[in-house]
């Protein structure tokens, strides 16, 4: 059912990663002349790099997708794993290609796809006590 709280947890979750289109990942400082590339306007956005975006529309999607499979807890239980996987990788990728340049200042951003990733966790851990609930209710029957 969507009342649920691992759906509050997935629905934050979505809302995380889907707050990255607002917040950059970081800033370069004013007197880096290494500013090219996907650093030409001195700021890390989500749409400056393919894999990035890739990344973040993916994991935004499968969470959201994930939030209604409430019927089939195996199922969501493994795109809640592959969400959180993808919310690591954004964040992983985001901070290469940050600290890769000198003079690179973290965003908020950064932090955004970590912070997803708890209520992940939260909503994995939700997932199992309904399904554990649910096989221990089977068995009274």
């Amino acid at each position: 059912m969507l009342q649920r709280i691992q759906t509050i947890y997935l629905s934050v979750a979505a809302g995380l990663l889907g707050l990255l289109q607002v917040f950059s990942f970081g800033s370069l400082s004013e007197q880096n002349p290494y500013a090219e590339g996907i650093f030409a306007d001195k700021i890390l956005t989500l749409m400056d790099d393919g894999l990035l975006a890739g990344l973040a529309y993916g994991g935004l999607g499968l969470i959201i997708g994930s939030i209604f499979l409430f019927s089939n807890y195996k199922l969501q239980k493994l795109t809640c794993k592959i969400g959180a996987f993808l919310s690591t990788a954004v964040s992983g990728w985001a901070a290469y290609l940050g600290f890769s340049v000198a003079g690179f200042a973290i965003g908020i951003g950064l932090f955004l796809p970590i912070v997803a990733l708890v209520f992940l966790f939260l909503a994995y851990k939700g997932i199992s006590a309904d399904e554990s609930l649910i096989k221990s209710s089977n068995r009274i029957r």
